[in-house]
């Protein structure tokens, strides 16, 4: 009989374990522990030279959003979050302090831009509003008084359940952009094919189940 509570892999500061795997192998919301691997796999394994990134947690953003500036600063500062030009945030509906909720969804700072950029596989900017507080406190904690928010171009979900795979491709090509280009803003990018590492597609989407599965096994992961 499995046993769910078996480790599969234990990479840097993430564990996963057989229960979180199964969510990648069927039409399963994906959860923190695998968001959070495959953010800590992008940083150490793939944009490991690119300085100016920082992938944060979904646990840690989750955090951000019920404390106080100052509580923020304690939170960011080990992060040296005011040193970097492109931050990414999974965020979760959820409106409690804890892991939970229904939908994933992306909000992603550009220092160069002096800009929030939201990014949502299912609605088509009215979380944008809500937000707001959140965005007033955390551009202070970011040294970044002054900004502007925008919603970000997406593709959107056709199902029920895949939003958290929408979050991790779209922080694969933003990051790759980000690093290209120095900038989100799809103005500013000039190659638009499918083969553009920048650009997500709905190929990319189909296939990142099995790709994050593939890479864990290529991790060492027992599967």
């Amino acid at each position: 009989m499995a046993d769910p509570n078996r480790i599969v892999l234990n990479f840097h500061n993430t564990l996963l374990r057989e229960s979180d795997v199964n969510l990648l192998m069927g039409p399963h919301w994906l959860n923190d522990q695998i968001i959070s691997f495959y953010l800590e796999y992008l940083e150490k394994n793939v944009f490991q030279n690119a300085r100016g990134l920082l992938f944060i947690s979904p646990e840690v953003v989750q955090c951000l959003k019920f404390v106080t500036r100052q509580e923020m600063s304690i939170f960011l500062e080990p992060l040296n979050a005011n040193g970097k030009s492109f931050i990414f945030l999974p965020l979760n509906d959820n409106n409690e302090v804890k892991a939970g909720g229904n939908h994933w969804s992306l909000l992603v700072f550009s220092r160069p831009e002096s800009t929030f950029y939201y990014y949502d596989s299912l609605s088509s900017g009215t979380s944008l509003r809500s937000l707001r507080p959140f965005l007033l406190e955390l551009a202070a904690a970011i040294d970044c008084p002054e900004f502007d928010v925008r919603q970000g171009d997406c593709v959107k979900q056709n199902n029920s359940y895949d939003c958290g795979i929408h979050v991790v491709c779209n922080v694969e090509c933003l990051a790759r952009r980000a690093f290209k280009y120095n900038s989100l803003d799809d103005d500013d990018t000039t190659v638009s094919t499918d083969e553009d590492p920048t650009k997500m597609t709905t190929q990319k989407i189909r296939q990142k189940r099995q790709e994050i599965l593939n890479i864990i096994q290529k991790l060492g992961g027992k599967l």
